[in-house]
């Protein structure tokens, strides 16, 4: 879908495959990276990887596999991580997810993605972050 006008016309036609609603959003003019956040408990994590969008745009792959894609750790901001804090409040999640990128010539980011159950691809020790939260919710719950 590149326009508006053209949403009715990708839904009618792949409706046979859309089992749930869809969500179509502006396309954003970025840095070429989205940074993602994890969130488990009081502690937030960040991820900066190159968009697959902009991949696709850069070299027409026929396939991109996002478990491919070069991560690196990325600071986490005293903004972030009170945005990850109203979040978890809001939503009522403890663990979770979401995405940002940085819009061209801008040093704010835009909100994109929530993810109830991410991956947390690319943090380091995230095996036993996890499970000491896990543990400790269970023993204090």
């Amino acid at each position: 879908v590149r326009k508006i006008k053209e949403i009715d016309i990708f839904c009618e036609r792949y409706k046979h495959l859309l089992y749930y609603d869809i969500y179509i959003q502006k396309f954003i003019k970025c840095d070429g990276f989205e940074r993602k956040i994890y969130v488990i408990g009081d502690k937030t994590f960040g991820i900066i990887r190159e968009n697959p969008i902009y991949i696709f745009l850069k070299k027409k792959p026929d396939n991109i596999d996002v478990d491919t894609i070069k991560r690196k750790e990325f600071k986490i901001t005293k903004e972030i991580h009170n945005l990850a804090q109203i979040l978890s409040k809001e939503m009522n999640l403890k663990i979770f997810g979401f995405d940002l990128v940085q819009p061209v010539n801008s040093n704010k980011y835009y909100f994109i993605d929530l993810n109830d159950f991410p991956g947390f691809r690319g943090i380091k020790n995230i095996e036993s972050i996890l499970s000491d939260y896990l543990l400790n919710f269970i023993k204090t719950s």
